[in-house]
């Protein structure tokens, strides 16, 4: 007779992103090249975070507007609608919030994006 064997996998997941807020310099035309959320949330495209279904989108837009927001708001809130960009270098996706009064862009990323030094304010 065999015996019954229990076998409890140990699911592991994802890493939960490590979200950084960046502030550059101004950014004004980047609408070519970047998504608005609306576009974002029904685009199926997958990247190594797993962004591909809508709640997961949902939470991502939620914990980008928590970090970038406060920032923002000092400055007199968006000039615009945030909209979402692609970092292919970090696999990622990034969200760009554009304050209004001096034009300061912020981007929120899962891993933070590289740059150069004189990119950043």
């Amino acid at each position: 007779m065999n015996p019954i064997r229990s076998f409890n996998p140990v699911v592991v997941g994802k890493p939960k992103p490590q979200w950084q807020v960046q502030e550059c310099f101004l950014r004004d035309q980047f609408e070519s090249c970047t998504l608005t959320i609306e576009q974002w949330f029904v685009s199926s495209s997958n990247d190594s975070h797993g962004f591909n279904r809508k709640a997961a989108k949902w939470q991502a837009f939620m914990e980008a507007c928590a970090l970038a927001l406060p920032n923002v708001l000092m400055q007199d809130g968006l000039s615009q609608e945030p909209r979402v960009g692609y970092d292919p270098r970090g696999d990622q996706p990034f969200f760009i919030f554009k304050a209004t009064n001096n034009g300061a862009t912020f981007l929120v990323s899962p891993n933070g994006i590289e740059m150069n030094e004189d990119e950043f304010v």
